[in-house]
């Protein structure tokens, strides 16, 4: 049984990107912010399901959720967000096993 005190319009916070990056704001998960990037690089459907080894249905579901947390209709206005704002889709840098020269 639920207390009565339960608020379910509240977000539950992530931990899976930086505080007060754009993608926290927002709050996409990783793989909505790996389909904005090939998005906002002009990959179509098809091209991001094969580049994320996922299907074109779930490319479109993924986008939909973007949508909805940029509060964007297209995938122009989607873009142009991405690209007045590149640090929304910022990815860590990867470690090199460089040793010794």
């Amino acid at each position: 049984m639920l207390r009565d005190d339960t608020k379910f319009d509240e977000p539950r916070p992530r931990h899976d990107a930086a505080p007060g990056s754009a993608a926290r704001r927002h709050r996409l998960t990783n793989r909505e912010i790996e389909v904005l990037d090939l998005l906002a690089r002009g990959f179509g459907n098809k091209a991001i399901a094969a580049e994320l080894f996922i299907g074109t249905e779930t490319v479109k579901s993924h986008l939909k959720s973007i949508f909805r947390k940029l509060d964007v209709r297209t995938r122009g206005e989607a873009a142009s967000r991405v690209l007045s704002n590149p640090l929304m889709i910022r990815r860590p840098v990867p470690e090199t096993d460089a040793g010794p020269a």
